[in-house]
């Protein structure tokens, strides 16, 4: 989990003011970017729960959609973003609905689904960017949290590039993106946006195909194959990334690499 290491910037809404945004058009477009930056922090707060291990609450609110709603405010302000995300979105939702005449409601089965898939001692699916690539990437993606200010919680159990945590920075930089328009500062909004793509291209883009392919791969369960289509369709659309959609490019070709470990061991 993402943590502050100093305190966090006031996220509270409020209406930007005649000294913030001196023109009315600006002030109507500042308040429509921060609800813009707002809706797509959600869908990544959304998109980093699923893989977090699962909740009694977190499927119902599949169930019921929220949570899905939730996610497409990624991609929804995009041109046909919703109608993209339509389908995976239908199908995680079928797949909670399925779950749930379980008599535990869906979560014994989600969380051994869960577990056999992305769990830190026997997964298949590494879950952690460093099992995809040699090098230091692990430490690049600390320095990244560093540099804006955040650490993972000693109470986390994940490495810190595990897909969770990484979906989570992307959150607050979001979070952080809507304080600065709602402050009508364009300059530091516009940075952070860039911050938050830029960090997608050179991070979970390059290994979220594997990721997503072998999910689709071992799972036994319908959810989280249709959880991979939400963020496949996510992060093709915030990076322009074709190679997200199954065709050549970046991201495409990774692999998790041999270091004589089991696959489990990657997964943080």
């Amino acid at each position: 989990m993402i943590g502050e290491s100093h305190p966090p910037p006031a996220w509270n809404r409020r209406k930007a003011g005649a000294n913030d945004c001196p023109d009315a058009a600006r002030d109507r477009a500042c308040s429509l970017l921060a609800n813009a930056a707002e809706r797509r922090a959600m869908a990544w707060r959304a998109l980093a729960l699923a893989y977090r291990p699962p909740t009694a609450g977190w499927l119902a609110s599949l169930e019921s959609g929220a949570a899905c709603q939730d996610m497409a405010g990624a991609v929804e302000w995009t041109p046909g973003g919703a109608d993209r995300l339509a389908r995976p979105i239908e199908r995680v939702r079928q797949a909670a609905a399925q779950l749930s005449t379980s008599p535990s409601g869906g979560l014994d089965e989600a969380s051994a689904e869960y577990a056999r898939l992305y769990g830190a001692d026997h997964g298949l699916v590494p879950s952690v960017e460093s099992a995809y690539f040699d090098g230091e990437r692990q430490v690049e993606v600390e320095r990244v949290y560093a540099t804006h200010g955040l650490h993972t919680v000693a109470c986390d159990s994940v490495a810190v590039d595990h897909v969770a945590n990484q979906l989570e920075f992307v959150y607050v930089l979001c979070r952080r993106e809507e304080s600065a328009w709602e402050s009508a500062d364009v300059d530091a909004a516009k940075r952070l946006r860039r911050t938050e793509r830029e960090f997608l291209r050179r991070h979970l883009a390059t290994w979220a195909v594997a990721l997503l392919r072998a999910t689709e791969r071992e799972a036994t369960l319908p959810l989280y194959p249709a959880l991979a289509g939400i963020l496949r369709e996510t992060l093709a659309i915030e990076t322009r990334a074709s190679a997200l959609r199954g065709r050549a490019g970046a991201g495409s070709s990774a692999r998790p690499v041999d270091r004589g470990r089991r696959p489990g061991n990657a997964n943080g």
